[in-house]
């Protein structure tokens, strides 16, 4: 015991090392960070971006950042593109979608030059695709580039590619493709003050929400000290194995909820919310292992219109925490309007029964605002 608390503190010595590091740089300072746009996907990431790809865009740099895109994503098979006489758009409205969702919608970037070429640009922060999603795109757009943009370069499963077996787009991540060419945009901006700060806060917020900032450094500093010998080493499979045992006991916590969530009193309540709005399809509870962990998510399916999603996760201090979204932003800007449908983290002393009646009246607000609002 006396070892892994020795290994702790030594630990904990490096990490106020690196807490001092970036007070000095300022590095917590990110103003998308304080006015908590970190990750919001159309309002903070589609408009920055979109702004900087834009020929005419307020940077006044004309086309010189949309050359230094295609050539950076295009690098392997760069395409003929007019850069000059392009126009961007962001949140470009096809069509309602119908029926059976292979067509409408809106697209996250749309890029066009005069000679009808385009390049679209999906971007996913945290939402989930919609139903057919590239496909819709693809219809609207039968020789266009697709860029499927997330944080890591997750490939789709929306596109024609899972028909036919012949990828037609191309998966592009914030982590390696967005980064590597905002540096080289920064080098370009280096005379222009308010720019150059301006991406360089952007980059900053990237390398946070892919957990590329000096944290990494930090557990490079941790990983030489436990290497350093067998007893450290021995230390930290037992302290690893404690945080294993930890997060399969939330885990188990989920699945419980998840159980409570499928129970007829649960059920019955939202079901008799949902039949006093024409536009719900339905609503179901599903699971999953991704990048972050293991989550659960209550999903309100709509006629033609966006999911709202109610997501709810383990997060990296062990707790259990929940977020409400939307693609929809007319009913995201109402959700988040509302206090009580904001993020929440439980304490670890809430029951499940507890946690589970919470997460029900969330559900039901959101079912409320929809039809109090006519959404």
């Amino acid at each position: 015991m006396d070892k892994i608390k020795n290994l702790l503190q030594q630990v904990s010595i490096i990490q106020k090392k690196y807490d001092e590091v970036a007070k000095i740089t300022g590095e917590n300072f990110n103003i998308f960070s304080i006015l908590s746009m970190e990750r919001r996907e159309v309002k903070t990431h589609s408009a920055f971006l979109g702004e900087l790809l834009n020929p005419k865009g307020s940077h006044g740099m004309k086309d010189s950042f949309l050359q230094l895109f295609i050539k950076e994503v295009f690098k392997e098979t760069l395409i003929e593109f007019e850069t000059a006489s392009s126009n961007t758009i962001t949140e470009e409205y096809i069509a309602q979608i119908n029926e059976d969702k292979t067509n409408g919608g809106r697209v996250d970037i749309v890029i066009k030059d005069a000679k009808g070429r385009v390049i679209l640009i999906e971007n996913k922060i945290d939402a989930y695709e919609q139903k057919n999603q590239l496909i819709r795109y693809r219809n609207a757009y039968p020789k266009a580039e697709i860029l499927f943009l997330t944080l890591p370069g997750y490939a789709s499963n929306t596109s024609n590619d899972v028909i036919t077996g012949q990828k037609d787009y191309l998966p592009i991540s914030y982590e390696i493709h967005i980064v590597n060419w905002l540096e080289i945009c920064l080098k370009e901006a280096v005379n222009y003050p308010m720019l150059r700060e301006a991406i360089k806060q952007y980059i900053y917020l990237i390398k946070k929400i892919t957990n590329q900032t000096s944290n990494n450094k930090m557990s490079g500093e941790i990983k030489k000290l436990i290497l350093n010998d067998v007893d450290s080493i021995n230390c930290s499979k037992e302290i690893y194995k404690t945080i294993n045992e930890l997060n399969k006991e939330l885990e188990r916590k989920l699945d419980e909820l998840i159980k409570l969530s499928n129970e007829p009193n649960f059920i019955d309540d939202i079901n008799s919310k949902i039949e006093l709005i024409n536009r719900v399809e339905k609503f179901e509870t599903s699971k999953k292992y991704d990048a972050n962990g293991y989550m659960f998510n209550y999903t309100i399916s709509r006629t033609n219109l966006p999911e709202i999603i109610l997501e709810v996760c383990i997060t990296d201090s062990f707790t259990i925490e929940t977020s409400t979204y939307t693609n929809d932003l007319v009913l995201n800007d109402k959700l988040k309007n509302e206090e009580k449908l904001n993020g929440k983290e439980y304490d670890n002393s809430m029951k499940t029964d507890e946690i589970t009646i919470d997460l029900k009246n969330r559900l039901l607000a959101v079912l409320e605002t929809m039809e109090k609002q006519q959404l």
